[in-house]
């Protein structure tokens, strides 16, 4: 052969490599060695949520050196996901493709199409075992239906909103509900859950009605394993005594393989203490008195001036927001040491959730985020938080009924009648850190 025909045999066979190492990327390329998968699973399509038990095992008639066994998306075919396994010491003949479960985490997959794809490395080079398309698709809606109710039971079918084919039935016998609650007043809670199939959760708890999120006072047991279930066990996380004034509702939900009941959602309301209302009229009165006003006043910013009996002088008299609200608390129900964290003569209060720690917590209840409330969902002694890290830079005022603002700010010690619902909507949307932004209320 002339040298010009070598030369061109050698540049065809350098362009034939170059493009078999293109193709490994792309799809990839079959090694010499014989290689073969078997007993490997993949459905055409799963629902998502949904985990796959991979099996399988690849055989060779040489050592494998390495394994990748993972999932590639249909829109991007030279890339795995996240969801890869990847064992580059095999050194072996066979290999279990279960080895890669962990790994492959199909059920955290979102809806679209994937390739579910096994590579083989030997000597010879890369062989590929699996290669299978398949969809991941939405999970059919499951929805629950009250078939029939009574005084003492309450009975739920469980229906794919697909077919309507009844899936599971929850009952709930001989229990009981609050309707209207003293403040700190004690209930247990009790009934029975029965169901059709086996209970895998149940979530007992307590929401606050106008924010339609639970509160701290919530069981859920995600290890029932049972067909029925005592609500008795969940009354010890339910400290209905812990709940301020206002409007709850007592939830629960059951859920089965077959998807979730909403067994119970009755409301009930708790009556106001009276804390609130002498919290309003010591703040009310305190700012129509001339000689307080806004200011550190006598020693640091919690220490109360009528506390330490410097009430004289007018640079004394005076108070910044928080400790005008704590003090206004404190005095109003004469509970003087309910706020002071253990500093007698300081009234404390925070801008931010500190206001639930410790001593604190005692006398607090978050209702719920600004943005989550209208003035309507508020009750007359709620005091309203504009968040601050460092409790420097935001700013507490007290709902006084109607549309009324009571607050201590530089320019006075006063009472709005008007501003309230307007300053509540500018918490909730564009003033301070609306994400934060809060609203409390006194427990008594």
């Amino acid at each position: 052969m002339s040298k010009r025909g070598k030369r061109l045999v050698s540049v065809l066979v350098t362009l034939v490599m170059m493009i078999s190492a293109v193709n490994l990327q792309a799809v990839g390329a079959f090694a010499t060695s014989s290689v073969t998968l078997k007993g490997s699973n993949v459905p055409k399509s799963i629902t998502k949520g949904t985990n796959l038990k991979v099996k399988g095992t690849i055989v060779s008639n040489e050592k494998i050196n390495r394994v990748e066994i993972g999932i590639v998306k249909a829109s991007d075919l030279n890339k795995w996901t996240k969801y890869k396994y990847d064992n580059a010491k095999v050194k072996s003949k066979k290999f279990k493709v279960k080895k890669a479960a962990k790994k492959l985490k199909f059920n955290k997959l979102k809806t679209g199409t994937y390739y579910y794809r096994i590579y083989a490395h030997t000597d010879s080079g890369v062989s590929i075992v699996q290669n299978k398309k398949f969809k991941v698709k939405k999970a059919p809606v499951k929805k629950t239906v009250v078939a029939s109710t009574s005084s003492d039971n309450v009975v739920v079918d469980m229906l794919n909103a697909i077919t309507g084919e009844k899936v599971d039935k929850v009952k709930l016998s001989s229990y009981n509900c609050p309707t209207k609650l003293s403040s700190k007043a004690n209930y247990s809670v009790k009934g029975k859950i029965t169901c059709s199939s086996t209970i895998n959760r149940v979530e007992i708890g307590i929401v606050v009605t106008a924010t339609n999120k639970w509160t701290a006072y919530k069981y859920d047991n995600r290890y029932v394993n049972a067909t029925s279930f005592d609500i008795s066990n969940a009354a010890p996380a339910l400290a209905f005594n812990r709940l301020p004034g206002g409007n709850f509702t007592y939830r629960i939900y059951v859920h089965t393989d077959n998807g979730t009941a909403l067994l119970l959602d009755r409301p009930f309301e708790v009556a106001a203490n009276s804390g609130p209302r002498k919290a309003i009229k010591w703040a009310t009165d305190l700012a129509a008195d001339d000689h307080f006003t806004y200011g550190k006043g006598y020693g640091r910013h919690s220490q109360c001036c009528i506390c330490a009996g410097k009430t004289k002088k007018k640079s004394h008299a005076q108070f910044t927001c928080m400790p005008f609200l704590a003090a206004a608390y404190a005095h109003g129900t004469g509970k003087l040491d309910s706020l002071d964290k253990g500093q007698a003569g300081y009234h404390f209060m925070h801008l931010n959730d500190k206001n639930f720690k410790g001593e604190l917590g005692e006398s607090w209840f978050k209702i719920g985020l600004c943005r989550d409330l209208s003035i309507e969902d508020l009750q007359p002694g709620d005091v309203i938080i504009k968040w601050s890290d460092n409790d420097s830079t935001g700013h507490a005022w007290m709902y006084g009924g109607g549309d009324k603002i009571i607050e201590a700010v530089p320019s006075d010690i006063h009472v709005l009648e008007t501003g309230a619902a307007a300053k509540l909507r500018r918490y909730g949307t564009v003033e301070g850190k609306p994400k934060q932004n809060y609203v409390m209320r006194y427990r008594g």
